[in-house]
């Protein structure tokens, strides 16, 4: 396939701003990103016909002597130097959702560094507006080989209705956030500009292996770099230790499962 073709199919396979995927729009797969980010098991499986939501730049610390909250390392699930793949394996019809770029906040949330607390679904639907709104710059590109596709212009504003968010107990991502989220349930709004990636199987990515990167630079200081390599594959893809937790609730064959959703 030339890098035209290759490129128009990646593009052919984009979820349309006002698009509709089974049955759900941008704003309800941001709810679900959100809620499977904050769950006990937020990292993709390999199930088919999962969607694989990458789960971005969240990489804050708290520093053990000053008790600073600052970004460590951002993401980088790329080739070590050695060759060694720390991506991802993907079906070829496998849905991909990235966010360049987020901010959420709940109602009852103290904004520590404004100093005051949200009261109601405006104060937080107010305040991801303004953090979208003078968020200056977002990046989201997709590697093929040596060719480089710009996705930036196909990035989505999106806004979630009210929704109800479940932080696990046992989360592990929720002490990465720039504030850490205690575990419970809370009312909150998000706001993103992002994109759901390989959704047709008419343009589905041939297999091969590629690369995305994104991010963008937020308000105030906060940045956010992601890089994430991924094969793309016929065979399994689940790992076998995920397979093993699973036995008991997963069937054994998919194929026959699955087969009336195809």
């Amino acid at each position: 396939m030339s890098s035209d073709q290759n490129k128009q199919s990646v593009i052919d396979g984009i979820l349309k701003c006002d698009g509709i995927y089974r049955g759900l729009t941008y704003g309800n797969y941001l709810c679900e990103w959100l809620r499977v980010l904050h769950s006990a098991r937020p990292m993709y499986a390999g199930y088919p016909l999962e969607i694989c939501f990458l789960s971005g730049n969240n990489s804050f610390v708290t520093n053990p002597v000053t008790g600073e909250r600052k970004q460590s390392l951002f993401q980088n699930l790329a080739r070590n130097k050695d060759g060694t793949f720390r991506g991802l394996y993907l079906l070829p019809n496998t849905p991909i959702f990235v966010t360049a770029q987020c901010t959420f906040y709940s109602v009852g949330e103290r904004l520590d560094y404004e100093g005051y607390v949200l009261q109601s679904f405006q104060d937080c639907q107010f305040v991801c507006r303004r953090d979208m709104k003078l968020s200056p710059s977002r990046y989201c590109t997709l590697e093929v080989g040596d060719n480089s596709i710009n996705l930036r212009p196909y990035l989505c504003y999106i806004e979630t209705p009210p929704f109800s968010l479940t932080v696990a107990e046992n989360s592990p991502m929720r002490e990465r956030f720039e504030v850490p989220i205690e575990p419970g349930t809370y009312d909150t709004f998000a706001a993103a500009y992002a994109i759901m990636l390989n959704i047709s199987d008419k343009s589905a990515f041939p297999e091969g292996e590629y690369r995305l990167r994104y991010g963008g630079i937020g308000r105030g200081d906060y940045k956010s770099d992601t890089v994430v390599d991924f094969i793309v594959q016929s065979g399994p893809t689940v790992k076998p230790e995920t397979m093993a937790k699973a036995e008991s609730v997963k069937p054994e064959r998919f194929d026959d499962v699955l087969a009336p959703l195809k």
